[in-house]
């Protein structure tokens, strides 16, 4: 049925303010033009319905009644169609090439690696085509420890070997810098203060012992003519024989156990210990192995619940690196011929293959 919406307002406000006929307007006054009113002659349980009494109030002047035949008939023409399982969607040759060139731009990161090993829609969000996140407070505690480890230990490099206080007062400044709001602001800075203090305690003595380098970030290491890789890695200490050096990575969160950095446990990623063997990676690469990589440790700034502070430090070996760079090689070339275009990773909440569904929708 149709019916100009306009001259039938006046009619619907003069009923009463029955709940069901208020409803029956508000649905009808939402059209801008027209409103298509269907009904089914019969429920699922095949029993004659009837049809509301509110069709009736209606002016017939202002309605027109259709039979729905013709539309069934074509809906049963077409109902293989309809309910198709979505055919596999092949990228058009010019999406294709303009996200070759944003990989072969960005390179790969280990947190893009990952990302990817983890879910490849996670990465192409993330690190390929890079949507913007809203950070968590957890994510933004990370990097307000982070930002003051590396003032600190810019200033201990310019000759001022500072106190704990200044480290946490340097964190209070980089958590205050992020979008987060007064309660979790507090919950954050009493949290990573007491971490800090007590991190600085554990390990300060040692600080300074080797020269060393932060932030140190490392761009455009080539791993054959077109697949490159980059990093940035949080602190590099000159050991006395030189060129070796060993690199640290700070963690925050709760400490977790040689094997579960290793992956060799049920509910480990072993993200940790392939961030160390693609550090070291970069470093036999870089300008020629300049730098010899011994060892990575991998140090959690917050303390376990006895309040002991961890570090975890590894050797990497020849064939870890080997591994590690035939996987990087063969993701990249996953990405390249967007291997994972029709595939969901193995998580079934998982929020970016949902978000891959609606692109398809």
């Amino acid at each position: 049925m149709y019916g100009t919406l306009e001259e039938t307002e006046d009619r619907f406000s003069e009923t009463s303010d029955d709940d069901e006929r208020n409803l029956f307007y508000v649905a009808l006054t939402r059209a801008k033009r027209e409103a298509v009113i269907t009904l089914a002659e019969r429920g699922a349980d095949g029993r004659e319905q009837l049809p509301s009494q509110f069709l009736g109030e209606l002016r017939p002047e202002l309605t027109v009644r259709e039979d729905a035949e013709i539309y069934e008939k074509s809906f049963e023409a077409q109902k293989g169609i309809a309910f198709a399982a979505p055919e596999a969607t092949v990228p058009l040759l010019e999406d294709k090439e303009f996200l070759n060139r944003l990989f072969l731009d960005h390179g790969l990161s280990v947190s893009a690696l990952n990302n990817y090993l983890s879910c490849p829609w996670k990465y192409f969000f993330t690190n390929l085509i890079r949507i913007p996140e809203a950070a968590n407070k957890y994510a933004m505690f990370g990097s307000a420890i982070h930002d003051a480890l590396k003032n600190y230990f810019m200033r201990f490099l310019e000759g001022e070997k500072k106190d704990a206080a200044y480290l946490v007062r340097r964190f209070r400044e980089s958590l205050y810098r992020q979008p987060i709001d007064e309660k979790d602001f507090e919950e954050m800075f009493l949290k990573g203060a007491k971490a800090l203090e007590g991190y600085y305690a554990a390990h300060a003595e040692a600080w300074g012992i080797n020269k060393f380098s932060v932030e140190w970030g490392i761009d455009g290491i080539f791993l054959n003519d077109r697949i490159k890789i980059n990093g940035r890695l949080d602190k590099v200490e000159l050991l006395d024989d030189a060129p070796h050096v060993k690199v640290i990575d700070y963690k925050t969160g709760k400490p977790k156990s040689r094997n579960e950095i290793e992956g060799k446990t049920k509910a480990s990623d072993g993200n940790y210990k392939r961030q160390l063997v693609f550090y070291h990676l970069l470093l036999n690469k870089f300008e020629g192995g300049k730098y010899k990589m011994t060892s990575g440790e991998i140090s959690f700034v917050e303390p376990d619940e006895r309040g002991k502070y961890h570090s975890e430090v590894f050797e990497i070996t020849p064939e870890e690196i080997s591994a590690l760079q035939d996987q990087v090689l063969a993701v990249s070339d996953e990405i390249l011929n967007l291997s994972f275009w029709d595939k969901r990773c193995d998580d079934p909440k998982c929020e970016y293959c949902d978000l891959r569904q609606k692109m398809r929708s």
